[in-house]
């Protein structure tokens, strides 16, 4: 909520397994302040965080700076019990966007995935650069969970503009990230052996890719050159298969030849399954009689079990028997689905 000044602090809460809340930890800024991201271990809790102007935290301990009306972006570390451990600025808003943390446990890291704009000049992050590029391209961080140090800072760089998307990333097992995302533009590929990803038009199209260490090891594109399919949720289950949701306003070919369409002129969805080689496995169409918006997906442990979509839509649609009208603007639902072969 706003205060008097009509500021938006941000802030983080721990719950206790019932519910009841542990501690909360709390940012204000001169004009504004937005939670980005979130990742946690055992021990460690890490929180991105834009905030505009003078910044002031709940705890002295983390003293975020002077900062600037423009913004800028910030990693804030804590322990289990809300202290704040360290705090790094991860450079203005306008020109580093992050939109997923990933926590590594195994190697005491968090993986940070965003998109970055720099056509003038390189961008310094702590000891490491992005480099200047036309348009807006990606990048992969590895900051150590223990100080916030920034030891690895990969960028991901493309013809045409891509945006990384928020909740839009997810470890696999054995430790790649795969990535998701928009792009805008022809046709491209990150500088891997696949196939180029489909022309984009001046549509946003999705795309997704694996990411190791040493760069993109395989990337796949959905969409048409005529409407947007942009994804908004990516998560992976305990084998390896990947779950990518997202809307849905034109056409999506698949590998077997089948095409994913949105059923109206209203607003669809869609929900892909790849193995962790890139490969669809299956992938649908989810349309209503208006409105339906898929926000998020929560798979089962392999890609046969069941697995929850929750999401909103303005009218019913074949999943859901509501035997009444939705109500104006519109509702939100969970859906358990079978899981597919």
């Amino acid at each position: 909520m706003p205060d008097e000044n009509g500021h938006r602090p941000s802030f983080l809460a721990a719950l206790d397994p019932l519910g009841k809340c542990k501690w909360i930890w709390s940012v204000d800024a001169e004009f504004n302040t937005s939670p980005l991201a979130l990742a946690a271990t055992p021990k460690r809790v890490v929180f991105a965080v834009s905030v505009s102007g003078q910044a002031t935290a709940s705890s002295r301990e983390c003293a975020l700076g002077p900062g600037d009306e423009r913004g800028s972006t910030a990693l804030v570390g804590l322990d289990v019990d809300g202290a704040c451990l360290w705090h790094r600025t991860f450079e203005s808003t306008a020109a580093v966007h992050i939109e997923e943390l990933v926590a590594v446990p195994e190697t005491g890291e968090v993986l940070v995935f965003g998109d970055y704009d720099a056509p003038d000049a390189a961008i310094k992050i702590q000891t490491k650069e992005l480099p200047r590029t036309p348009d807006r391209d990606l990048f992969v961080g590895r900051v150590r969970l223990e100080d916030g140090e920034l030891t690895d800072l990969l960028a991901l760089r493309a013809p045409g503009s891509q945006s990384a998307a928020r909740h839009g990333a997810a470890l696999l097992p054995g430790g790649d990230l795969v990535i998701s995302g928009t792009y805008s533009g022809p046709s491209f590929n990150f500088q891997d052996d696949c196939p180029l990803l489909p022309d984009a038009g001046s549509s946003e199209n999705t795309f997704v890719a694996r990411v190791s260490r040493d760069g993109v090891v395989w990337s796949r594109g959905f969409g048409d050159a005529v409407k947007d399919q942009m994804v908004v949720h990516l998560e992976v289950d305990e084998s390896g298969a990947i779950y990518v949701a997202g809307t849905l306003e034109g056409e999506i070919p698949l590998e077997s030849g089948e095409t994913i369409a949105a059923g109206t002129e209203e607003l669809s969805s869609y929900l892909i399954a790849l193995n962790p080689s890139g490969n669809v496995l299956w992938g649908t169409a989810i349309a209503g009689n208006g409105t339906v918006a898929i926000w998020s997906v929560a798979p089962g442990a392999r890609p046969g079990d069941p697995l929850h979509i929750g999401g909103e839509l303005t009218d019913t649609f074949r999943l859901m028997d509501f035997g009444r009208s939705i109500r104006a603007p519109g509702e939100g639902f969970i859906v358990r689905l079978q899981g597919m072969p």
